[in-house]
């Protein structure tokens, strides 16, 4: 079972990242491993959140969705209020936005390396405006 917990300092303070009703399901043939299933997550800024679970309770999974490494089969993906795989634009592709996730990543989804500065200060500036 997967386990998430979370120190709210401030439940006023609107998600910055949630997730709806996910679910993913791996299709190997006609064998289907259904990884998550209708998970609900949201984090707030500030707040410290722990992932925790067993082998194989989807915690990678959810970490490689957070980071649009991988799409859901099922839900939503939101960072600040947006729908991170509902953009029309050609960033929506899985492992497009992990620079405003802040995520620095190691590339590989992405097929190239990027500054790994950059990566990082980029969402910092831009979590500071929008959250003050």
């Amino acid at each position: 079972m997967l386990k998430v917990v979370t120190e709210d300092p401030s439940a006023a303070r609107p998600p910055i990242l949630e997730l709806r009703s996910i679910g993913k399901v791996y299709r190997m043939g006609e064998i289907e491993v259904h990884a998550l299933r209708s998970v609900d997550f949201s984090v707030r800024a500030g707040e410290l959140v722990a992932i925790m679970g067993a082998s194989g309770s989807g915690k990678s999974t959810m970490l490689n969705l957070i980071g649009t490494l991988d799409r859901p089969t099922e839900g939503r993906v939101l960072f600040a209020g947006e729908d991170v795989f509902a953009r029309p634009d050609a960033e929506q592709t899985a492992g497009g936005t992990d620079e405003a996730a802040g995520s620095s990543g190691d590339g590989l989804a992405q097929g190239h390396r990027a500054n790994d500065v950059r990566r990082v200060a980029v969402p910092v500036d831009g979590a500071r405006s929008k959250h003050r």
